[in-house]
């Protein structure tokens, strides 16, 4: 099965989110974000199937989101046939299988 990894800083175009400058910069998302996150992440799923030829991908994000936002991606995701499975992990943690359990 291939993996394929979405950064939700890097993999998500500039003009999406609120960016907070200080020590870090820092990307925050708020629900009207989701669709636009969502529709990168399709783009980026039909890319690799293309170049990979797999019908089905395990689904990486990896970023910091709020849990809210996350469910809601979350839910959308599920009902996706290409998705096989979908993990989130955030840095300095261990990743975490969302579906299928």
């Amino acid at each position: 099965m291939v993996t394929l990894k979405f950064d939700l800083r890097d993999d998500v175009p500039a003009d999406v989110g609120h960016i907070f400058a200080g020590k870090n910069i820092m990307k925050v998302y708020s629900q009207e974000h989701v669709p636009l996150i969502l529709d990168c992440l399709s783009d980026k799923i039909k890319s690799v199937k293309i170049k990979t030829q797999q019908e089905k991908l395990d689904v990486f994000l990896y970023g910091c989101a709020p849990e809210q936002i996350l469910m809601m991606m979350a839910a959308t995701i599920a009902k996706w046939n290409d998705v096989e499975a979908l993990w989130y992990g955030r840095p300095h943690s261990l990743p975490t299988k969302i579906f299928p359990m």
